[in-house]
């Protein structure tokens, strides 16, 4: 006994599938500029991140400072500060004493440096407006006397011709 043969059971369903399609050159160039620009906003994304970096890096760095100087403080109790102080070199001895002129408190006695034991000639660096005043008018009177020596010499030359 044979079986009689089934007839095939196929089913159809209608609805929206992603398949290859070829473009064409419209489309092509279509999206051409559309790769152009996203590759565009891209790099200009990648160089505002870094700008963006680099801003956040400065500040946590800025942060990290202030909070190494203020731990500092806090563990030792001090801050430097910068006050007006006055530096007294004793040459004959080679001590360095600096006193606050606030508190007139010595904040430091020690050993005068290498650059300190150097004697400065114009401490302010200025010159000193007396001296070169002086010098000046010396300088000056040699001057005129010179031209009244020659003027002299002139003269007599000129009488011996």
């Amino acid at each position: 006994m044979t079986k009689p043969k089934s007839k095939e059971d196929i089913r159809k369903f209608e609805g929206l599938h992603d398949v290859p399609c070829g473009l064409t050159e419209t489309e092509k160039a279509d999206a051409a500029m559309v790769l152009a620009g996203a590759y565009q906003a891209r790099e200009s994304l990648a160089i505002e991140k870094k700008t963006l970096l680099a801003d956040i890096k400065q500040k946590t760095d800025r942060l990290a400072e202030q909070i190494h100087k203020t731990s500092i403080m806090v563990q030792m109790g001090i801050e430097v500060r910068s006050i007006k102080c006055n530096l007294i070199l004793n040459y004959t001895t080679n001590h360095a004493k600096l006193i606050r002129l606030d508190t007139k408190e010595v904040v430091e006695e020690r050993e005068m440096t290498q650059e300190e034991k150097q004697r400065v000639l114009y401490p302010d660096g200025k010159k000193n407006k007396k001296s070169d005043t002086k010098m000046e008018q010396t300088v000056k009177s040699e001057q005129l006397d010179f031209e009244k020596a020659r003027a002299e010499q002139e003269a007599q030359k000129n009488k011996q011709d």
